[in-house]
């Protein structure tokens, strides 16, 4: 497909000062794609599926529209009188990290290792498409008509003030009243604390008691689900506040929503939330024995925990920590009993047998992801502490869903 040096010059200034990649797409003509691609990174052509998804979806609208894929990820498209489909993306709300997108990678069949989503916003998008549409379709559309053209979709779930009329006239009827603020602080506190006795205390208290609590839903399992999805939220908040590695506790809180997301009954869910309740607690338990240490030490281990899915080396910890790497190294050593390249080993390794245990993924694909050298760098290494290969401790760990 040609274009002239006029439109090339135009996509790569928006380009260069949005960072949104965008492919000029022409059905039987292939695309060109700014900045340029090979095959392997192209979502579009891998994925044939969301290509016409969102080329449907420009023909439908007729002008710059914003084309959700995900609650995170979005695509911009138009379609001018040439038939020639301008699609931006895709951008993400917030940063993905690796396993994200190696997630999302397998989703869409793309092969190579170095794809990545640039961050982005709808407001930054709308920009770039209202620029683009004028030069292109010589038709002016504000960013504000494009960004109104997807969250018209909002105002079918935003709350109307008569629902909230309805709402309060009903709890004024059946006398219902919400948890205390002292009960909350109590909750937030003994996760903060790392106090396990304190919370169990508080479970046995409140367990299974969906009185005293708004209604949240018509339906008593959404109920349930919606309540729990916020005590995920707010005991997740509370244990970084206590001292837990913040992408430990947010990892662990998408592992609990999805938990929460196979539930199919009320009790299936009061049992997650109490186990992620008691699990919190402990981890920020934990977390403060940790702190005993060595702060530099303890600090230390959070950016590998931080990094475990990044190449990085010592000097960039030591730096980070604002301390010199020899007596970093140094005091790892007498702390731990290791070394802290096989700190990071032992870490890399034990998260990689998660994914060995419960994934199917292949081999090169986890020791790509805790960037080990090559598979047999990782096949190396895991066998120096699990005393077996990756596939032998994958044939004898393999966990299977009874669900």
């Amino acid at each position: 497909m040609e274009q002239n040096n006029h439109d090339i010059f135009l996509l790569k200034k928006l380009f260069n000062s949005s960072g949104l990649p965008v492919s000029i797409y022409k059905k039987q003509e292939g695309f060109i794609c700014i900045p340029e691609q090979d095959n392997k990174t192209n979502i579009y052509l891998h994925d044939k599926t969301l290509l016409n998804d969102i080329t449907v979806t420009a023909d439908i609208k007729k002008k710059p529209v914003i084309y959700m894929e995900e609650i995170k990820i979005f695509h911009g498209v138009f379609v001018d009188g040439k038939g020639r489909y301008f699609i931006w993306g895709p951008a993400a709300l917030d940063k993905l990290d690796q396993m994200q997108i190696t997630v999302y990678k397998h989703k869409h069949n793309i092969p190579d290792k170095n794809f990545h989503i640039p961050k982005s916003s709808y407001d930054i998008l709308s920009n770039v498409m209202s620029i683009a549409f004028l030069n292109y379709c010589k038709e002016e559309v504000d960013e504000e008509e494009i960004l109104i053209d997807w969250r018209n979709k909002e105002e079918e779930y935003a709350a109307h003030p008569a629902e909230m009329e309805r709402y309060q006239l009903d709890k004024s009827e059946m006398n219902r009243i919400h948890n205390s603020i002292e009960f909350e602080n109590k909750y937030v506190a003994a996760v903060e604390q790392g106090d396990v006795t304190t919370m169990k205390k508080l479970i046995q208290m409140n367990a299974m008691d969906m009185e005293g609590i708004g209604v949240v839903a018509e339906n008593a399992v959404k109920q349930m689900e919606y309540l729990c999805v916020s005590s995920v939220l707010l005991v997740s908040r509370a244990a970084i506040r206590g001292g837990m590695n913040p992408e430990m506790a947010y990892d662990l809180s998408d592992v609990y929503l999805q938990k929460l997301e196979k539930c199919s009954t009320i009790e299936e869910m009061a049992f997650v939330s109490l186990k992620m309740q008691i699990d919190f607690t402990e981890r920020v338990k934990q977390a403060k024995s940790r702190r005993r240490g060595n702060v530099y030490v303890e600090k230390c281990k959070d950016f590998i925990a931080n990094h475990l899915r990044k190449p990085f080396q010592i000097q960039e910890a030591a730096q980070a920590l604002e301390v010199n790497r020899s007596y970093l190294s140094r005091i790892f050593t007498e702390q731990e009993g290791i070394t802290i390249q096989e700190y990071i080993a032992k870490e890399r390794c034990e998260h990689a047998a998660n994914m060995l245990r419960y994934t199917d993924y292949s081999l090169a694909v986890i020791a790509e992801y805790f960037c080990f050298s090559s598979q047999s760098h990782f096949g190396k290494q895991f066998k120096n502490i699990y005393g077996m290969t990756p596939r032998e401790y994958r044939q004898k760990n393999r966990y299977i869903d009874s669900c």
